[in-house]
C-alpha cells in the first residue's frame, strides 16, 4: 500500500500531489504565503509516525490550504 498526499489550496482547489508529505509540507506553506504555519490537526505533531494522521491544516498571510492523506493500493 502506498500513501499519496494531495494539497488544496483555498483559492485553487488542489495545488500537488505528493508520495512525500514533506514535499507536501512545502508546497502547502509556500502556498499560504508569509507568517505560514500548522493552525490545527487531527494528529500528535511530536510523533514521526506520518500514518498517524488524515488531514492538516495551515494558514499563512495570503491564502490557507489543507493537506490530506490517502493510502493507496
Amino acid at each position: 500500500m502506498k500513501t499519496v498526499y494531495t494539497v488544496h489550496g483555498q483559492d485553487d482547489g488542489t495545488v500537488g500531489i505528493f508520495s512525500s508529505w514533506k514535499k507536501a509540507t512545502e508546497c502547502a506553506i509556500f502556498y499560504c504565503g508569509d507568517n505560514a504555519k500548522e493552525d490545527n490537526t487531527d494528529y500528535d505533531p511530536s510523533s514521526d509516525n506520518d500514518r498517524g494522521w488524515d488531514v492538516r491544516f495551515f494558514d499563512g498571510d495570503q491564502s490557507s490550504a489543507t493537506i490530506t492523506r490517502w493510502c493507496v493500493q
